[in-house]
C-alpha cells in the first residue's frame, strides 16, 4: 500500500462511521429516498470496514501474534469501554431514568451475550433497556474478532497466489451460503463471518496493488450498479445474516457489492477537497472510539434536547415524523459527533 494513500483509506473509514452514526440517530421518513440511501450505505459499509481491515493488515506475523494483536487492539478496549459506560451510564440512568440495579445488570448481560443468547438463557427478562441500545454496535467488535479467527489461518494459504485466493474465497463463500439462515439461533453475525473473512483476504490482495486508478466516470457507473444491486438483492440487516432478498444466494451479491461500492467511496475520498479528507481521516483513525461512544453521547444529547434515543429498529421510525423530531434528532447526532471528537482529542494528548 502506498503511503500517500493512507489518508484516503482513513477518510473512507471516517465517512463510513459517520454515516453509520447518522443511520443510528437521525429520524427520516420510512422508505423515503433518504432512508433508502442510508440503508444502502449500511449494506455497503458493514462489509467495507472488513475490506479496509484486510487492506491495512500487516503481513509477516504468526497466527498467535496476530490473535494477540487483535485482542489488544479490539477485545480489551471494547471490554474497557463497555464496562465504563455500563458503570457510569448505569448510575446516570438510575438517577435520571428510574433504572434499578437489576436493569443495569440486565443491559450488561444483553450487551455481552447479545439478545439472541440472553433471551434463551433468561426468557423472563423481556426487552433490553437504553444502555444496551447505546452499546449495541459492540456486536461489530465481536464479529470482527470471530472473522479474524477465520481469516488468520486462511491467509497462510490464500495469499500465496491469485489462484489460492480464489479457491479460499470460494470455500469461505460456500460456507457462508451453507450457514445462511442460522441468524436466529446464533448471535452477532457468526453466520456471516466466513464471508467477512473472504472480504478481508481480498483487502490484503488489493493492498498489494500499487495502482488503483481513480476515475470519476467508472465510479458513477459503479454507484448506479451498486444501487441496482441493493434494490434487487440487498438488505441493510447484513449483520443479522439477512443478507438480501434472494435467499441464501444473497451471499454472492453481498460479497461483490463490497468492491463495487468500495471503489465509489475510494474515489470520493481521493477527489473531495483536502480539508474534508483530513477531517474524515481524523474520524477514521478514531473510528473505534466513535463506534463505541456515539451511542452513549447520543443518550446525553437526547436528554438535553428532550427527544428520543434511536438505536433499536423499533424506534428507528416514528408514526408521525414532524420537522421538530427530525431537527432534534439531527442535533443529537451533531452533539454526539462533537463529544466523540472532543474525547478523541483529549485522549490523544
Amino acid at each position: 500500500m502506498m503511503t500517500s494513500r493512507k489518508i484516503e483509506i482513513d477518510a473512507a473509514k471516517g465517512l463510513g462511521i459517520l454515516i453509520i452514526s447518522i443511520y443510528h440517530l437521525v429520524y427520516r421518513p420510512e422508505n423515503g429516498i433518504s432512508d433508502i440511501i442510508l440503508c444502502e450505505c449500511i449494506w455497503l459499509f458493514i462489509p467495507f470496514f472488513f475490506l479496509l481491515s484486510g487492506f491495512n493488515f500487516k503481513e509477516g506475523r504468526t497466527i498467535s501474534e496476530n490473535i494477540n494483536h487483535r485482542l489488544k487492539a479490539l477485545l480489551f478496549p471494547a471490554l474497557k469501554y463497555t464496562a465504563v459506560i455500563l458503570l457510569l451510564g448505569g448510575i446516570y440512568c438510575i438517577i435520571f431514568h428510574g433504572y434499578s440495579a437489576d436493569d443495569v445488570l440486565k443491559d450488561a448481560v444483553f450487551t455481552y451475550l447479545r439478545p439472541e443468547f440472553s433471551s434463551m438463557l433468561f426468557p423472563e427478562w423481556g426487552n433490553t433497556g437504553v444502555l444496551f441500545e447505546c452499546l449495541s454496535p459492540v456486536w461489530f467488535v465481536w464479529t470482527m474478532i470471530l472473522s479474524f479467527l477465520i481469516f488468520y489461518p486462511a491467509e497462510q494459504y490464500a495469499l500465496k497466489s491469485t489462484k489460492s485466493l480464489c479457491v479460499s474465497c470460494a470455500v469461505l463463500l460456500t460456507a457462508g451460503i451453507m450457514l445462511y439462515g442460522f441468524g436466529e439461533k446464533v448471535s452477532w453475525s457468526m453466520t456471516a463471518t466466513p464471508v467477512y473473512a473472504a472480504i478481508m483476504l481480498c483487502g490484503v490482495w488489493l493492498s498489494r496493488e500499487q495502482n488503483i486508478r481513480v476515475s470519476i466516470i467508472p465510479a458513477v457507473i459503479a454507484l448506479a450498479v451498486h444501487g441496482v444491486m441493493y434494490r434487487f438483492c440487498g438488505n441493510d440487516y447484513a449483520y443479522a445474516s439477512q443478507l438480501g432478498t434472494v435467499g441464501r444466494w444473497s451471499v454472492i451479491p453481498f460479497f461483490i457489492q463490497t468492491f463495487i461500492g468500495g471503489y465509489v467511496v475510494y474515489v470520493f475520498c481521493n477527489v473531495c477537497p483536502a480539508v474534508i479528507t483530513k477531517v474524515l481521516a481524523f474520524v477514521g483513525r478514531n473510528s473505534f472510539r466513535y463506534l463505541m461512544l456515539h451511542g452513549i453521547f447520543s443518550l446525553l444529547g437526547a436528554d438535553i434536547m428532550q427527544t428520543f434515543t434511536k438505536f433499536t429498529p423499533d424506534l428507528w421510525y416514528v408514526e408521525n415524523l414532524t420537522p421538530e423530531i427530525f431537527i432534534k434528532s439531527l442535533m443529537v447526532w451533531v452533539i454526539s459527533v462533537i463529544c466523540c471528537t472532543l474525547f478523541c482529542v483529549i485522549a490523544d494528548r
